[in-house]
Parts: C-alpha cells; sequence; structure tokens
C-alpha cells in the first residue's frame, strides 16, 4: 500500500464528504463522522436536489470527484450484482473526459519522460490533443523520420491523487463494514483492494506496453485485425507512443455504410476476434467500446 500524506488526505476527504453532502447524499456521509470529525460541518444539499433520481445524483457526485471516483464508478456499472441495475446503468453514462491540460505542462510531463532533448527525438508534436481523459491526454506528432505516432502522456501528479482517493475508499470501505450489516455480503473492503490494483496498472504504461506488445504478435497472422506497432525507445510508466492509425468508430453505423462497409460482415469479424481473444488466446481486449475500435483500410 502506497503512502499518502495526513494533510492531503484530510483535506481531500472533505471534499469528497462536501461533495455527497452536495448532492443529498449526506446520509452516507453523515456516517463518517466519527472517524472525521475535523471536516465537518459539511455543505448543504442544494435546494431541490431531493426530486433527482438518487442514481442521477450519485453519477453526478463521481465525476465532480474525478478520475478514482470515475473509474470506480464505471467498473460498478458492470456489476449488477454488487448495485441495483437502475444504478448500474446510469453510472454506464459516466464519461471518462477531462478539461485539456495546457501544452506547456505537456512538454514538462515530455521533458521528465525523455528529458531536455525530447523535441529532437519526438520531432513535430501537434498542440492541440487528439483526446483529453482522466487519466492521460493524447497528442499526434510527426517523428523526424517522417513517421506519424500517438503520444499518450500521463497527467502530472495523477499517481498522488489516485493513491490519497484509495487511501479514503479504504477508510469509507472498513467504516462500511463496521457500521452496516449488509457489507458483509458484497465486502467492500475486497472490492477496494482490487481495484486499487486495477487502477494502479492502468497509470503504468510500460505494462500497457507490454500488453498491446502480446496483442499484437496473438493477431499478426489475422488480416481482419490490426494492433497498431509500438515504439519502445520511446516508452515510459508516464509516456506510451504508438503508430498513429486512422479509421471510423465502430459505432459509427452512417459512416461505415457512407464508406461501403457491412456493419453485418464488421460485427461477425468483431465477434470472431473476441472468441479468439476469449477461448484461444485467453488475452482479451477488456474495454472494445466505439472509441477503441476502428475500421480502416491498409495495404497488405
Amino acid at each position: 500500500m502506497a503512502i499518502t500524506s495526513a494533510p492531503r488526505k484530510l483535506k481531500r476527504t472533505r471534499q469528497v464528504m462536501s461533495t455527497l453532502a452536495r448532492h443529498g447524499l449526506g446520509a452516507f456521509a453523515a456516517g463518517a463522522r466519527r472517524w472525521y470529525t475535523s471536516i465537518f460541518p459539511l455543505r448543504k444539499a442544494r435546494p431541490g436536489v431531493e426530486a433527482i433520481p438518487i442514481e442521477v445524483r450519485v453519477r453526478i457526485a463521481l465525476e465532480e470527484l474525478g478520475t478514482t471516483f470515475i473509474k470506480l464508478g464505471q467498473v460498478l456499472s458492470m456489476r449488477p450484482d454488487l448495485v441495483p441495475p437502475s444504478l448500474a446503468r446510469e453510472l454506464e453514462k459516466l464519461q471518462d473526459k477531462a478539461a485539456p491540460l495546457p501544452f506547456e505542462v505537456i512538454e514538462k510531463e515530455l521533458a521528465r519522460a525523455l528529458g531536455p532533448n525530447y523535441r529532437e527525438q519526438l520531432g513535430e508534436i501537434e498542440r492541440e490533443p487528439l483526446a483529453s481523459a482522466s487519466i492521460a491526454q493524447v497528442h499526434r506528432a510527426t517523428l523526424p523520420s517522417g513517421e506519424i505516432v500517438v503520444l499518450k502522456i500521463r497527467r502530472p501528479g495523477i499517481k498522488r491523487q489516485v493513491e490519497t482517493d484509495l487511501a479514503i475508499l479504504h477508510d469509507l470501505a472498513r467504516m462500511a463494514e463496521r457500521t452496516l450489516p449488509e457489507a458483509e455480503l458484497v465486502e467492500p473492503t475486497r472490492i477496494v483492494e482490487e481495484f486499487a490494483r486495477t487502477i494502479r496498472r492502468e497509470m503504468d504504461f510500460i505494462r500497457e506496453a507490454r500488453n498491446a506488445e502480446r496483442f499484437r504478435r496473438h493477431f499478426r497472422e489475422d488480416p481482419t485485425v490490426y494492433v497498431p506497432q509500438l515504439y519502445w525507445q520511446f516508452c515510459r510508466e508516464n509516456l506510451l507512443v504508438m503508430e498513429w492509425i486512422d479509421g471510423i468508430k465502430i459505432s459509427d453505423v452512417e459512416r461505415l455504410r457512407e464508406a461501403g462497409l457491412d456493419p453485418k460482415i464488421i460485427a461477425i469479424r468483431g465477434a470472431q476476434a473476441i472468441l479468439k481473444q476469449v477461448f484461444e488466446y485467453g488475452f482479451f481486449h477488456a474495454d472494445p467500446h466505439g472509441a477503441n475500435v476502428f475500421l480502416c483500410c491498409r495495404e497488405t
């Protein structure tokens, strides 16, 4: 278990509890009074908040609390055995988006990963991000060799923030086990421990690169699946560099048809790829949604 500073944890705990209370979830927050006496009084619930379905309030509160809580909500959305189906459906709406960081901040993180001469190594880097999520920001670059690549840069300070949140979640889980008899059925401490392992792995881009390389090896003989090439010389724990691939999202059926592609054939090939991953390789893509899978035409 990583260590987080007590003042930072206390400040963040106050923010977590106040956010819950503001969205009319104060009954849960108030239960923590004996453990966090110094963070009260909490903010009052917003006027009229009780008229909003509790599932919606939970989702909004998680979004406001950021990376760790968004990821936790996404995990719970796939566990209707742990949360009511209505809440699971609402948590499916959680968006892992974030306001883009200034390019100057990204440059500092690139210098931290590759050294002060990172521009000589990466060539021309586009200032506008392709995407900005809670853990990383993505930029396109053109290497000195002319190859177009994608840079996935971890947000600075995100590891420290996540570790603080995980410490708070552990406290809340233990509190629930002590005060709620029904908590024995779901074992919240074990859930938090498993979640902690998952999110820590997600923040380690070297692990992600190894997984992508293994995935690429599995499908190297399959003409229907293409995995972008990695540029290992640039990959670090906080930086992932891979080949740029353009294409159409599998969820954009209208564009697929306009391009002369048959959605039925695409669905069959996608199903075959997933079955191979699960039953042949025992190693599968855990999040194959429309933003992660594209249709593209490549020369063979």
